[in-house]
């Protein structure tokens, strides 16, 4: 039964996380315009939902940023319970052609409490052009 809560959690954190990358990569799409200066939308770790930081565990945003500001939040999630999200980007960058500025990146996601060999690892793997593919994998 236990097994069962942590797989659905897993699948739950996995899911919100897809769907924050699908709307920073639309946003930043539909905000393609030359006069509205140097503009991009941003996924990063946020603990306080109005500003980035660096701990993915305790939440994110999807941000709207102008000059590398922040100006609008499009989205909040809160910390996730009893889940590790680690990444070793602090923050993911659409440009206005909905690519990741700084290249491929992953988001892992998985159970604080993850027995060895238990199958409840879910890496994000973003391509450059900014789609998500999800692996499934082990707890180490």
């Amino acid at each position: 039964f236990t097994g069962l809560i942590r797989s659905n959690r897993v699948s739950s954190q996995t899911n919100e996380m897809i769907a924050s990358l699908a709307l920073a990569r639309t946003e930043a799409i539909r905000s393609n315009s030359p006069l509205l200066g140097n503009r991009d939308v941003v996924l990063c770790p946020s603990a306080d939902g109005q500003a980035c930081a660096a701990d993915w565990a305790a939440g994110w945003i999807v941000a709207r940023r102008i000059d590398d500001a922040v100006v609008t939040v499009l989205r909040h999630v809160q910390e996730p319970a009893s889940m590790s999200i680690t990444s070793d980007e602090t923050e993911i960058v659409f440009d206005n052609r909905g690519r990741i500025a700084q290249g491929p990146d992953s988001i892992v996601v998985r159970p604080l409490e993850c027995q060895s060999g238990d199958p409840y690892v879910r890496t994000l793997q973003i391509n450059a052009s900014g789609q998500v593919r999800v692996e499934q994998g082990n707890c180490p």
